[in-house]
């Protein structure tokens, strides 16, 4: 082994629960290193197309901010770099804030580089070594080989939950094998972008395509939103029902998603007016994946808890504000429930930390979750609020496991979180 790095605080994975975890951990006053297998930072908000960051604000269209923190954190970023931050109200009428790509990836560099989290790029974890119920170090690859690195505390922001599973914390795969659908998120260019394209239109249009044999084809309605230059359009449309993270059956996904978003464009240029000289500017980069492991932990947030605006007074990290949005047929468009009572729901944070090692703390689309809440739990504006919340419970965590849920709170309203 060539190398061995030593910090206070290891963060895996660097999408937005992973940059706001390393940045919470950071601003606690840990040293703090994250590691990211992509060559940029954002995860499903970048390598993974979305381009909007969805529940920051509560139901509605008063556009009541929820989220702070390390939310507003980027989102200052993005502002101190000439970006436009403002929210819009989508189809669907909830409050999203659209970015630009390319923007949001310098911005989360210059970010963690000013709050001095160190970070590695194109860095994958392959195993962890364990001593009495903690991770004592992780093994990671570059293309130089293995190096080690070194913690008293570890947050899995992997999505995936790749950390967690390494460790031998106990996790769940979807409900029943079954999990939410993957997309490929496309981003056409050469289309009239100032046409108001309707699912209603998308649909027609690829039925007439259909019928006259361009195929095969999964979901055939979506919604149409431009990029926030408003240049290029923005759909989800290629889905797959991916069963399994090994690399086969990801290489199927993508290779079918890609099959799938050129097929798309060959019924939008033949039979939806305004894009017949549309072309696929972009797909992902990588599929989105809406759902895969997460863990068993030591708090469950359930759908119930949601659909009952749920707060949690005395244990509660941060808020939910989005509906529960189940991607659970890939030929459709997701199933949407409002959150219940005033429209938010408070995260919990025993949520965030498995049953064992007692040194790993877990944040994003992974935490523990049932197969519903985590509908809702997984989008962005919720990342932040885990992230923030597990980094800083990483850097409270003392050598015997022990980390109390005032001193978190205290912390995360000093660092501008809403509580």
């Amino acid at each position: 082994m060539r190398r061995s790095l030593q910090y206070d605080v290891i963060v895996a994975g660097g999408g937005t629960a992973g940059v706001a975890a390393a940045l919470g951990a950071a601003r606690a006053g840990a040293r703090t290193l994250l590691v990211e297998r992509n060559p940029f930072l954002g995860g499903i908000a970048t390598f993974g197309g979305v381009n909007s960051f969805c529940g920051f604000f509560r139901g509605g269209q008063e556009k009541s901010q929820l989220v702070k923190g390390a939310g507003q954190m980027v989102l200052d970023s993005l502002a101190g770099l000439g970006e436009p931050v403002e929210p819009w109200v989508n189809g669907f009428g909830r409050a999203i804030i659209n970015y630009d790509l390319e923007m949001l990836k310098y911005a989360l560099d210059c970010l963690l580089t000013e709050y001095h989290v160190d970070f590695l790029l194109h860095t994958r974890l392959a195993d962890v070594l364990l001593s009495a119920d903690r991770i004592v170090r992780a093994l990671c690859l570059d293309d130089e080989g293995s190096f080690a690195v070194e913690a008293g505390n570890f947050v899995d922001a992997t999505g995936d939950g790749n950390l967690a599973r390494m460790a031998g914390a106990p996790f769940l795969y979807g409900e029943d094998g079954a999990v939410q659908a993957a997309t490929l998120v496309m981003v056409l260019g050469g289309a009239d972008a100032g046409r108001n394209y309707t699912a209603d239109d998308v649909e027609a249009a690829l039925k007439k395509g259909r019928d006259n044999g361009i195929g095969p084809m999964t979901k055939m309605r979506t919604s149409v939103w431009k990029s926030q230059k408003g240049e290029s359009l923005v759909l989800e449309l290629a889905n797959y029902p991916l069963r399994s993270l090994d690399a086969e059956s990801i290489t199927r996904a993508e290779c079918e998603g890609r099959k799938l978003a050129h097929v798309y464009v060959r019924a939008f240029r033949a039979y939806l007016p305004g894009m017949e000289n549309c072309f696929l500017q972009i797909s992902g980069p990588g599929i989105g994946i809406r759902e895969s492991r997460r863990i068993v932990g030591r708090r469950e947030l359930k759908a119930e808890h949601i659909l009952a605006g749920e707060k949690f007074p005395e244990e509660r990290i941060g808020y939910g504000t989005w509906p529960v949005e189940l991607h659970d047929d890939v030929t459709k468009m997701s199933r949407n429930t409002d959150v219940g009572g005033d429209g938010c729901y408070g995260i919990p944070l025993g949520c965030l930390r498995p049953r064992n090692p007692e040194n790993l703390w877990c944040a994003g689309r992974n935490i523990c979750a049932d197969h519903e809440a985590l509908a809702s739990a997984r989008v962005m504006g919720a990342c932040f609020v885990t992230g923030q919340a597990a980094g800083v419970a990483a850097a409270l965590t003392d050598d015997g496991g022990c980390c109390r849920m005032e001193d978190v709170r205290k912390e995360l309203l000093r660092q501008g979180a809403i509580l």
